[in-house]
């Protein structure tokens, strides 16, 4: 960016990129806003996502859990997700795999292996056990 980050942040005060302006004059510094914009402009025919409702939803849900879910892959199955120990990131991303796979059943779907065997991991540890559920969340 260099000299360019001044220009850069007249759009995007942290200086983000990319950021597409607009015809308009509209910065679109968040990546779902720009995805978004995009699909406006192709028409839903073409659309990465369904402008609304349920299915909306549930394709946003299985995006991000498909993200969670190759990384667990990627960092295999003794890992944590961000360092070399237990994290926060670990307890949110069970509690919210809990919640998900009790009162959607999202994560019974085949396509996921390896998150659910994380989570399992995290739900064995005495952290977890000790909330009499057997789960902090």
């Amino acid at each position: 960016m260099g000299a360019d980050l001044e220009h850069i942040r007249e759009f995007s005060p942290l200086g983000r990129v990319p950021v597409p302006v607009l015809n308009d004059g509209t910065a679109l510094t968040d990546s779902a806003a720009m995805l978004d914009e995009i699909d406006d402009q192709i028409g839903p025919s073409r659309a990465l996502l369904p402008a609304s409702g349920a299915s909306r939803c549930r394709e946003q849900r299985h995006g991000a859990l498909e993200v969670i879910e190759v990384h667990c892959r990627e960092i295999g199955r003794d890992a944590w997700l961000v360092d070399e120990r237990f994290s926060h990131a670990e307890i949110t991303v069970t509690c919210i795999s809990t919640f998900r796979g009790e009162s959607l059943d999202a994560l019974g779907d085949a396509r996921y292996l390896a998150l659910p065997a994380h989570v399992e991991r995290c739900e064995a540890l005495h952290e977890f056990r000790a909330t009499g559920r057997g789960r902090v969340c």
